[in-house]
């Protein structure tokens, strides 16, 4: 392993003994030699560190960090600031790449010095490990600036492993994960990650195989504490957009309007009081009307009743 890699691959680990084989065994038969693969278990109680433990006895390019639970933002973090890398690609314990592909985005990696590489992906059934069509397939390939790719290009989607992203971005800028929230502090750290990128490269190359279970966090997770964490997230998006470009503010209110929409359609009967009041001590209303028509038909309604809102969307579904 090259002492300055190209790539550091970033893999929180907590209790995924079930998985963990099929993760590794993708990574460590890349033919790069100028990767480092740093594994941190997060304090798991299963045999997850064992396995770990065994596969950095046979491969010089992974190193198994231990330490007590903190959570996967602090454990993300930790890969941070241990990472030697010009790049860091955050990878799911639980997941796989393939290893065929990761000639191309390696390459692309070194041809374009982009400061972001968007990657293609799909989603694989847990139960029959069946995937399905690429999540990319609508976007084109090739070098962007990062306006164009604000106002023209991206669909919000926020999954750290989609990105490869060069380190000095997010140490220089100071950003990291918010270990305070739980949910959506993913989209909260990419969007100010590119945010301060000037270009991005987009690869169709399909390199991630993302894995949908349902004992993953987010399934998992209560709606009350989704949908408190998602106004969280968004009026902190909002706040930091101001000091960033007019691209990405317009972007950022589109996503928070699509959000917000998204949060007073899905809350319950019995927390729709609650949240509203929520949102507005947080400054989240009114929604701007922007975006897709059928964001902005509901915005408007929204803004102008809570409770005719919740009556036009019901009858939507």
């Amino acid at each position: 392993m090259s002492a300055t890699p190209l790539i550091s691959i970033v893999i929180p680990i907590y209790n995924l003994e079930q998985y963990i084989d099929r993760c590794i065994n993708s990574l460590i038969n890349i033919t790069k030699t100028d990767v480092e693969i740093i594994c941190i278990n997060d304090g798991s109680v299963d045999n997850s560190i064992k396995i770990l433990t065994s596969y950095a006895d046979r491969s010089e390019l992974l190193t198994v960090y231990n330490k007590s639970n903190e959570g996967v933002s602090k454990t993300r973090n930790y890969g941070i600031d241990i990472a030697k890398g010009k790049y860091i690609w955050f990878v799911d314990g639980d997941d796989t790449i393939n290893t065929n592909s990761f000639d191309e985005i390696y390459t692309a990696l070194v041809e374009s010095n982009t400061d972001v590489l968007c990657l293609n992906y799909d989603s694989v059934n847990s139960k029959d490990l069946t995937a399905s069509i690429p999540n990319l397939q609508c976007l084109p390939q090739g070098k962007f600036a990062i306006a164009d790719f604000f106002n023209n290009i991206y669909n919000g989607k926020g999954m750290p492993w989609a990105f490869i992203i060069r380190r000095s971005l997010i140490v220089d800028n100071a950003l990291y994960f918010d270990s305070k929230i739980r949910y959506y502090e993913d989209e909260q750290f990419i969007y100010k990650v590119l945010s301060h990128a000037e270009d991005i490269e987009i690869s169709k190359a399909i390199i991630y195989h993302y894995l949908i279970r349902d004992g993953s966090a987010l399934r998992a997770a209560k709606q009350e504490d989704r949908l408190r964490d998602a106004i969280q997230v968004y009026a902190d998006l909002k706040d930091f957009s101001k000091s960033r470009s007019t691209e990405f503010r317009n972007f950022i209110d589109k996503r928070t309007s699509h959000t917000i929409c998204w949060l007073f359609r899905e809350a319950s009967d019995k927390q729709i009081k609650e949240f509203y009041q929520f949102a507005i001590n947080r400054n989240m209303l009114p929604v701007a009307v922007v975006g897709p028509l059928k964001t902005r038909i509901q915005a408007v309604i929204l803004n102008f009743s809570l409770v005719l809102f919740r009556q036009f969307t019901k009858i939507l579904r």
